[in-house]
C-alpha cells in the first residue's frame, strides 16, 4: 500500500528527517515548559493516582471511557522521577503525536518523502491540543499502529494489527467504529485474505475474553457497561460526526469556495492548472493565516475548528471521488481512507471534536495535490523550498497560538518557576 510517487533526492530527505526529530525535541523544550490548568491536564493523572493509590476502575471511581488511557497514566507515573511528573508527561504528549505521525507516513509513502510528510503530520497535529496525557492521542496511537501493521501485508502484521486495534477500542469509545473499517480494509486484500483474518479475528477474540475475563473475575463488567455505554450514544456521533464538519465560519466558507473553484475546475476539465496552482497556494496561506489572524484577535487559545474541517472536506474529495471513480493512477487508495477514518474517529469527541489531531492523512492530501497541481502547470521546480515555505508559515502562526496558553495566561508572562512551590512541577513556568 505504499506510494513511491513522492520519493525525493537524498540531501532533501536527510534535511526533512533531521527536521522532524529536531522539531519534537524543539518543542518538548520550547513549548511544554510553559502554562499550568487544573481541569483537563490534571483529568488522567488524578485518574491515574488513585490506581495507584489501590483504588479501583468502575468501583471505587466513576470514569465513562474504556480504561486503557488511566492505566498508560499510571504507568508513567511509575516510571517517571517524581519532579518530572508533569513535565514528563508533556514530553510523551509530544513523543506519542511525533510517533504517529511518522507511522502514519510510513503507511502511505516509503522512502526518504515520509520525513516531510511526518514533519506536517507532526506539526499541525501538535499544535491542536494542550500537551498533556488525554485518551484521543492514546487511541489514535494505536489505531495508526495497527494500520501500520495492517499494511505490512503479512499474516503476523494482521495479527498484531488486531491486538492495537484491541487497545484503540479500550481508549475511547469513538473508537469502535474501526472495528468494520478495518475488517471491510481487511476484505479488499488479494493474497491469503483467509490466514489474514485467522490471525487479525484471533487477536482480537483473545484480547477481548482476555479483557472481559478481568472485568468478571473482578465483579466489574456490569458496572463497566452501564458506566461506558451512555457516553457512546448515537446522537453525538451524528453530532460530532457529520453535522459539525458544515459548521465552518463564512468568513473562512466563502473565501475558501473562490479560491477552491479554479482547482475544482482544473480536476473535472484540466484546464487553467497554472491559476489553480496559484489559487490553492493562496488558499494554503489564507488558512494559517486566517488561524494566526483570529488567535491574535482573540487573545486567547484557540482550536482550528474551521480550518480543520475545510481540510477534512478537502482530503476527503482528493481521497474519496478517485477512489469511487476506480482512478487508481489519481491519489486515493484504501490506506488513505483507513488512516481518514482514524482522524475522523478522534474528531467525535465532547469537547475538542476536530479531525486534525491527527493530521497526517489531511497533509497528504494537501501534499499530494500541490504535487499533481505543480506538475500539471510546471508552476515550481523547487518543491522542497515551496515546502519549507509552508512549514515556516506554519511555525510562526503557531507560535502565536501558543502565547496563549490553555486555560491560563501569556507564555511570554511565564517566569515563574512552580518547582519551588511543588517539587512534582519541576521544570514548569
Amino acid at each position: 500500500m505504499n506510494d513511491d510517487r513522492l520519493e525525493t533526492h537524498g540531501w532533501s530527505g536527510m534535511l526533512w528527517k533531521m527536521l522532524f526529530f529536531t522539531l519534537v525535541a524543539g518543542y518538548c523544550l520550547y513549548y511544554a515548559p510553559f502554562g499550568m490548568n487544573e481541569t483537563d491536564g490534571g483529568f488522567l493523572t488524578g485518574l491515574g493516582w488513585q490506581v495507584l493509590s489501590g483504588k479501583v476502575l468502575y468501583q471505587d471511581i466513576v470514569y465513562v471511557r474504556p480504561p486503557m488511557p488511566v492505566w498508560l497514566r499510571a504507568l508513567e507515573l511509575q516510571l517517571l522521577p517524581e519532579h518530572l511528573a508533569i513535565l514528563g508527561e508533556r514530553w510523551i504528549f509530544y513523543v506519542k503525536i511525533g510517533l504517529y505521525s511518522y507511522l502514519g507516513a510510513a503507511v502511505l509513502t516509503k522512502g526518504e518523502n515520509r520525513w516531510s510528510l511526518a514533519v506536517f503530520g507532526f506539526v499541525v497535529s501538535a499544535h491542536c491540543y494542550p500537551p498533556m496525557a488525554w485518551h484521543t492521542v492514546d487511541g489514535i496511537l494505536f489505531g495508526v499502529l495497527a494500520a501500520f501493521f495492517a499494511t505490512r501485508g503479512t499474516t503476523v502484521g494482521w495479527g498484531l494489527a488486531g491486538v492495537s486495534l484491541c487497545f484503540a477500542l479500550l481508549c475511547k469509545q469513538s473508537f469502535y467504529p474501526l472495528l468494520p473499517l478495518f475488517g471491510l480494509y481487511l476484505c479488499l486484500e488479494n493474497e491469503n485474505r483467509f490466514g489474514k483474518t485467522i490471525w487479525f479475528g484471533g487477536a482480537i477474540a483473545l484480547c477481548t475474553g482476555l479483557f472481559v475475563n478481568y472485568l468478571h473475575q473482578n465483579n466489574l463488567l456490569s458496572n463497566y457497561l452501564q458506566m461506558t455505554a451512555g457516553a457512546a450514544a448515537g446522537g453525538q456521533a451524528i453530532q460530532h460526526g457529520l453535522l459539525d464538519y458544515f459548521r465552518i465560519t463564512p468568513e473562512l466558507a466563502l473565501p475558501s469556495i473562490l479560491l477552491l473553484a479554479p482547482v475544482a475546475w482544473w480536476f473535472w476539465k484540466g484546464k487553467s492548472p497554472r491559476i489553480a496552482f496559484a489559487a490553492w497556494s493562496m488558499w494554503l496561506f489564507a488558512l494559517v493565516a486566517s488561524y494566526a489572524a483570529i488567535t491574535w484577535l482573540r487573545q486567547d487559545h484557540t482550536v482550528p475548528f474551521a480550518q480543520s474541517r475545510s481540510m477534512f472536506w478537502v482530503a476527503l474529495l482528493v481521497f474519496g471521488i478517485p477512489f469511487i471513480a476506480h482512478r487508481s493512477s489519481f491519489i486515493a487508495h484504501r490506506s488513505s481512507l483507513l488512516l481518514l477514518g482514524i482522524s475522523w474517529c478522534a474528531s467525535i469527541s465532547w469537547g475538542y471534536n476536530l479531525p486534525i489531531l491527527f493530521a497526517v492523512p489531511l497533509v497528504w492530501a494537501v501534499m499530494e495535490l500541490s504535487r499533481n497541481l505543480a506538475d500539471a502547470s510546471k508552476a515550481i521546480k523547487f518543491s522542497t523550498l515551496y515546502r519549507l515555505g509552508m512549514l515556516i508559515a506554519l511555525l510562526l502562526a503557531f507560535r502565536v497560538g501558543y502565547e496563549f496558553v490553555y486555560r491560563d495566561g501569556r507564555r511570554s508572562e511565564m517566569h515563574e518557576p512552580m518547582g519551588a512551590i511543588f517539587p512534582q512541577l519541576s521544570g514548569i513556568y
